[in-house]
């Protein structure tokens, strides 16, 4: 237990903390991270994930802007640097933090996984803000805050002194919040099917997790049967407690073809981000295995042997792939949509969602890649909640940093994206004749506010930046 700095640096600045902090008492009830919050530490955290799971993560903003507002989510408590510093924090976050009387320093409680503490009533002003005119979703991406305000201690005259008197009282007020982690299943709470096995290690395994999709599970399995000559694979179904028959008929197309399956039926919700965090470490058992996500109600690109693409691409070394995909409104097909995202291969910036897609389709991962990532990234931010969405986003960013150089960018189409019907994720129901042709990424954190709720860090580049003169113009990163 005890106190450390982020980014650990020899900068001035870094330097200057880790003297300021050198005074406090370590026998603190957490392992406790000050994150500077600056450019410096968006470059670095973008570049190379650090874990700040299970912490207890104080962000001292020196400087809040499209780069590292996403790094002020990661903090339980916010420390403000003045009042310039507050009047920004309030501009972008689109709500008024409550005024206090301090010395040269304020915080901001997070408590974002406690009810006990009363929420504060924030308002949205009318702004031109540093993002675009939507910023103001970010009001969720702070929520439950508190001022905790610091006293002025009488007869410190120097001005470095108060502050790191304020500063280390902080500290200590702060050690009294309780750290909480995530519940884990293990095989033995998964309701698995007698008729199934209970496990699978075959070269790929296909994970379909889906709720009620009773109209579209048969046509998935079956496309993925078709190869069922071709290769050694294994299908595993996680039902995540549909009230339809998607789980009778996923069973009887897979008993029909004779694949080694697994059919998981939840007794209740666990949402997407748990169940494939089970079929990753409860399900499939060899690390050499290569898992393909597939959506329930997506399926294989017809006349399409996968196997004779992702083969070449193992023989290479490959432990990741990202493919391609056509788009299908129920009627028609369609290529070569999201073409700004299917250039977006910038790996070195795996979770800035303008210069890296990690959520392309087909995904075909390694287990032992997959296994290697950190719990956090199937979480929300309070580090307790299951992701209910966007866990694709959040995982695989952090699989393309984990396999390195050892990805493979597959260009030919090998995966279908259903986007007809009730039950699909795409701004609800689209009409039957609407294809989408691109994520509005500029906007897209903005736009899609279940993002904020990630426990991890998400970057994208705005469509409009601002001037010295305080001129919002067009972000040249998208010409």
């Amino acid at each position: 237990m005890g106190i450390s700095v982020y980014p650990k640096s020899d900068n001035l600045i870094c330097s200057f903390f880790e003297e300021l902090i050198s005074g406090i008492d370590c026998h603190m009830d957490n392992d406790t991270v000050l994150l500077i919050v600056n450019n410096n530490t968006a470059e670095i955290f973008q570049k190379e994930y650090y874990s700040f799971y299970g912490k207890k993560v104080i962000a001292y903003a020196l400087e809040l802007n499209y780069l590292t507002i996403p790094m002020i989510k990661i903090a339980d408590f916010i420390f403000y640097q003045d009042a310039r510093q507050k009047a920004l924090a309030e501009h972008i976050l689109g709500f008024e933090i409550p005024c206090a009387s301090l010395p040269t320093i304020g915080a901001i409680i997070n408590s974002k996984s406690s009810n006990e503490y009363k929420s504060v009533n924030f308002e949205t002003p009318d702004k031109s803000d540093i993002f675009n005119t939507r910023s103001n979703n970010y009001e969720d991406m702070l929520n439950s805050l508190l001022v905790m305000p610091l006293a002025h201690q009488g007869g410190l005259d120097n001005t470095f002194e108060i502050f790191r008197h304020s500063f280390l009282n902080a500290f200590m007020q702060i050690d009294n919040f309780p750290k909480n982690k995530a519940a884990i299943d293990n095989i033995c709470d998964l309701n698995i099917f007698p008729s199934s096995r209970k496990t699978l290690q075959n070269k790929f395994v296909f994970s379909i997790c889906f709720r009620n999709q009773q109209e579209k599970i048969g046509r998935c399995i079956e496309s993925i049967c078709l190869l069922k000559s071709i290769d050694d694979f294994g299908v595993v179904v996680v039902d995540d407690a549909s009230i339809d028959k998607s789980v009778e008929i996923a069973e009887q197309v897979l008993a029909k073809n004779k694949i080694e399956y697994v059919i998981v039926r939840n007794k209740e919700r666990k949402y997407a981000a748990k169940n494939f965090y089970n079929v990753i470490h409860s399900i499939v058992i060899n690390d050499d295995t290569f898992i393909i996500e597939l959506d329930g109600d997506d399926f294989i690109k017809p006349h399409c042997n996968i196997f004779n693409v992702l083969n070449p691409a193992i023989m290479q070394g490959a432990q990741k792939t990202i493919g391609n995909f056509c788009v299908f409104n129920g009627r028609k097909f369609k290529s070569s949509v999201f073409k700004k995202e299917k250039i977006a291969t910038n790996f070195k910036y795996p979770r800035n969602l303008s210069k890296c897609s990690t959520w392309y389709h087909l995904r075909m991962t390694k287990r032992r890649i997959l296994r290697a990532i950190e719990i956090e990234h199937f979480l929300e931010s309070n580090g307790t909640t299951w992701l209910k969405a966007n866990h694709d986003i959040s995982v695989h960013s952090r699989a393309v940093e984990l396999a390195k150089d050892s990805i493979v960018v597959i260009d030919e189409e090998l995966y279908v994206y259903d986007i007809s019907g009730n039950f699909h994720g795409i701004n609800g129901t689209m009409d039957r004749d609407a294809i989408i042709e691109e994520w509005s990424y500029g906007t897209y954190l903005l736009d899609e506010p279940y993002l904020s709720k990630l426990y991890i860090p998400l970057f994208e580049e705005p469509q409009k930046i601002m001037t010295e003169n305080n001129t919002l113009v067009h972000n040249p990163f998208y010409e």
